[in-house]
């Protein structure tokens, strides 16, 4: 006769994906990113990743004219692998008393806490990004948001990301400018999501009151992001797939190791231990689709950056603006600190 133990009720391979599942849905800002398993490294190591500008409109061209240039601007980035995860654990007495399943509760809460700690990873390089603009929290400030990515791509998809204090402000403002018309009264009656210019706003406790974060997608990059999803989980990627493994999408999510699961117990004091967790690495592909905005009293437009980002750093340059180019260009500075060898590595 076969007998249930313990043990066997701790499957690793059965509490895995009901991990995966539920941070999967508890994510805000995963959902904008592309996820990419292709990541070869350890925790703490850093890499140097490619991002790309925009090169701008087309012009008109006379015959006989010369083709107008622009530069394709590709820079670089240091995205840093890290592991991060948590325990739960109980006893047997627990397990036996307990209103409900505790392993499935166990599963749940490091699954939340997991999707916790990767989505603010991601919005900690997101907030980084130095597209800055000052707006109100109202249908002016969702215009000017709008306005800064200055897009022709047919149907712009706009997600603004906020605390929840903020996410009232701009639904109050919004249920005000539609108050008296069809739109308004079915607000109030349907208790819809609000939503402004075609904007979707979504709330997250971990972002700061005086910030929010702007993202702009298209149907070709969620199109073509699926292809190569699908391209990742069939394996059949080639060479040059994986070289340019950028949608178009505003974030990466390079992935070392899925969730893991490792139960454990102290039979001596019938202490049973869930662990999880997760090795990857955020890093911002298309930086031109990301804003950070500050809430303020007026709208303040970002100021047109007139500097040569190819200028090269002098003696009369700071240790973070060398550091900076460096990094713009993809030069590895590793263990050295001051200036005289900083620049030395400026070519």
């Amino acid at each position: 006769m076969a007998i249930t133990k313990k043990e066997d009720l701790f499957d690793p391979e059965v509490l895995a994906p009901m991990v995966q599942n539920t941070y999967q849905k508890a994510m805000v800002f995963m959902p904008l990113a592309d996820v990419d398993r292709t990541l070869t490294g350890n925790p703490g190591d850093t890499l140097t990743v490619p991002t790309w500008g925009h090169i701008g409109e087309a012009q008109d061209v006379a015959e006989g004219e010369q083709i107008p240039v622009d530069k394709l601007g590709q820079g670089y980035v240091k995205a840093t692998v890290s592991k991060f995860g948590k325990g739960v654990s109980f006893t047997d007495e627990a397990d036996l008393v307990s209103l409900g399943d505790t392993v499935q509760q166990a599963t749940q809460q490091i699954g939340e806490v997991i999707a916790q700690r990767a989505d603010s990873k991601i919005m900690d390089v997101a907030l980084a990004v130095k597209n800055n603009m000052t707006v109100t929290p109202d249908v002016d400030g969702i215009d000017a948001l709008e306005s800064f990515f200055d897009t022709d791509v047919k149907n712009p998809a706009y997600t603004i990301i906020c605390s929840p204090t903020t996410q009232l402000k701009f639904n109050k403002a919004v249920r005000e400018y539609t108050k008296g018309s069809d739109t308004g009264a079915q607000l109030a009656i349907t208790g819809a999501e609000v939503t402004a210019l075609g904007a979707s706003i979504y709330r997250t406790k971990k972002m700061p009151d005086d910030k929010l974060v702007v993202v702009l997608s298209t149907d070709q990059d969620i199109a073509y992001s699926q292809e190569l999803q699908k391209k990742m989980k069939s394996g059949d990627l080639s060479d040059k797939d994986i070289k340019a493994l950028n949608s178009g999408r505003a974030f990466k999510w390079f992935v070392k190791r899925d969730t893991l699961i490792e139960p454990d117990r102290d039979k001596g004091k019938q202490i049973n231990t869930i662990y999880g967790t997760q090795i990857a690495a955020p890093y911002v592909q298309n930086p031109s689709k990301v804003l950070v905005a500050t809430l303020g009293k007026e709208i303040i437009l970002p100021k047109i950056n007139t500097e040569d980002s190819d200028a090269k750093p002098t003696s009369d340059s700071t240790v973070e603006q060398i550091k900076a180019y460096l990094d713009s260009k993809g030069i590895d500075y590793t263990g050295k600190t001051k200036k005289e060898d900083l620049l030395a590595l400026v070519k």
